[in-house]
Formats: structure tokens, C-alpha cells, sequence
């Protein structure tokens, strides 16, 4: 097995190595929220893993499923610190064995959020309200 210091140098931290034994979830999550927001936009271009809405900004969305800490979890989040990339979209999901459905959505635009790895817990209060919306209205009014 590898040493906890070869994941962090790989994917950034242990939260975000935990997060790519999901890709189907978070693929099918990353697709439920561009059709959402495609909706809105008048025009949507797809590059390698964000898009731009509207010629205008571009979003990274990065969906996150809860990572198992002792009796409480918490979801992992790394603002892509690329120019190309305006803001990006953290979508935690619920944990469920069958179902893992959006909770909600944080935006972390790359000019107010370091790209370091973020860590919310239950007990964030005060970054969910910094951070985060029930629905996608932010980004839709960017939209139009």
C-alpha cells in the first residue's frame, strides 16, 4: 500500500484520492448539473473538463461524495487554481447505498478561494453560508 504523502502528492489530499473510487457518481452528478445549467445558457462550449457559458465565464464542477471520518464524514473540495477556470462548482452529494443525492452547491471562484484542498464537515456552518446555495439561482443569474 502506498504512504498517505504518494496520495497527497497525487491527488492533493486523502479527500480527494477518496473521491475517484466514485466515478460513475460523479459522473452522472456532473451531467444532472450541466443539463440544469444548459438549460438556462444560451450557448454552452465543452473543453476538457469545464465548460463556458455564454462566452462569457467558465465552471469546473466538482462533485463530491462524503469521505467516512470516524463517526462524522466530510466532503473534499480543491478549487482548480487554472486561469481557464473562473469558478469552480462543488456539489456535495448525500451518503446513501443506493442513492447519492445533490445537497446543494458551493461556488469558489478563483479569485476569492485559494486552491488549497477544502475541507466541509457537518459542523461548517460558516463556510456553508459563505459558500453555499440550495440551488443553482447564482450561477443562473451570471446566465443572464
Amino acid at each position: 500500500m502506498l504512504s498517505p504523502s504518494a496520495y497527497v502528492n497525487r491527488f492533493h489530499s486523502l479527500g480527494m484520492a477518496f473521491q475517484n473510487i466514485f466515478p460513475d457518481i460523479l459522473r452522472h452528478t456532473r451531467k444532472a448539473a450541466i443539463k440544469m445549467l444548459s438549460a438556462k445558457a444560451k450557448k454552452v462550449e465543452e473543453f476538457d473538463d469545464y465548460y463556458i457559458f455564454n462566452d462569457s465565464f467558465s465552471i469546473l464542477i466538482q462533485p463530491s461524495v462524503p469521505v467516512p471520518l470516524g463517526y462524522d464524514a466530510f466532503w473534499a473540495f480543491r478549487p482548480d487554481p487554472r486561469t481557464e477556470i473562473d469558478i469552480t462548482l462543488g456539489v456535495p452529494l448525500s451518503s446513501s447505498k443506493q442513492n447519492y443525492d445533490i445537497l446543494g452547491y458551493l461556488a469558489f471562484p478563483r479569485l476569492l478561494v485559494d486552491s488549497n484542498s477544502i475541507r466541509l464537515f457537518t459542523a461548517s456552518e460558516g463556510k456553508w453560508a459563505l459558500h453555499g446555495y440550495s440551488d443553482l439561482d447564482l450561477i443562473e443569474n451570471l446566465l443572464s
